[in-house]
């Protein structure tokens, strides 16, 4: 658990399972929740797939006026998987080499 500024975090990884139960998280579940204040919270769950089945992510920010379902901002990501920081790295410098500075600017 974090706290930054008022704002606090609580994340964790499940990393053993004992027994059998189905209802049991898979090992290598992660669980977040960001508490921003004011009844309003992001909920984000990343559950490896079982036996090859595929991961779920899900991101839900939850307020009092209802919660709004922020998954599709990770569509296409395993975050569950392991990173390869080299290949995070290149995705990077690809993405910020794209950047025109002169048409972001306007010029």
């Amino acid at each position: 658990m974090t706290d930054l500024l008022g704002l606090t975090n609580t994340e964790f990884t499940v990393t053993d399972v004992t027994g059998t139960s189905s209802e049991l998280p898979t090992v290598g579940s992660v669980y977040d929740a960001f508490n921003l204040g004011d009844g309003i919270e992001n909920v984000y769950t990343a559950i490896p797939g079982v036996d090859g089945a595929a991961d779920t992510v899900t991101d839900t920010l939850v307020t009092p006026l209802g919660n709004l379902n922020l998954d599709s901002l990770f569509g296409g990501i395993d975050a569950v998987s392991a990173l390869d920081p080299g290949a995070a790295f290149d995705a990077a410098t690809a993405a910020v080499s794209a950047i025109d500075p002169l048409a972001f600017l306007g010029l």
